[in-house]
């Protein structure tokens, strides 16, 4: 708790162009934030191509930002429609992924954060 996940996942999103709010899922379980790329191009005035991601000029980008920390079980996990975020070319975030760590893609990046020393540090693992 409080080791900076949901914040992690702002920079992601901000990263890959998204200007809206990001907020933790924890009570509706998934947020879904959507990166139309002919916006991005006209906000950087660059004549084709948004980011590295694609070269399609119009295409959306979904990240889709998960929380498990109040999901009992992995069925309750698979009601959330894992199948279909994980699908495509959809960007996942996954808080509390380690509750179930058999529904994540073998693929997936792991990030652990920590808490550190005080409330300004923290300790960042990355594998995958």
């Amino acid at each position: 708790m409080g080791a900076g996940k949901t914040v992690l996942a702002k920079g992601i999103c901000a990263g890959l162009g998204f200007r809206g709010e990001v907020i933790s899922p924890s009570f509706v379980r998934v947020h879904r934030y959507i990166i139309e790329g002919e916006r991005e191009k006209e906000r950087k005035g660059e004549s084709a191509g948004w980011n590295r991601l694609t070269d399609s000029p119009t295409h959306r980008l979904t990240v889709f930002h998960v929380d498990f920390y109040l999901v009992d079980s992995c069925e309750d996990a698979m009601d959330l429609g894992l199948e279909e975020l994980f699908g495509g070319d959809n960007i996942v975030i996954v808080e509390w992924a380690q509750k179930f760590p058999d529904l994540i893609p073998d693929e997936a990046v792991w990030v652990e954060l920590e808490l550190g020393e005080d409330e300004m540090h923290r300790t960042i693992r990355v594998a995958g």
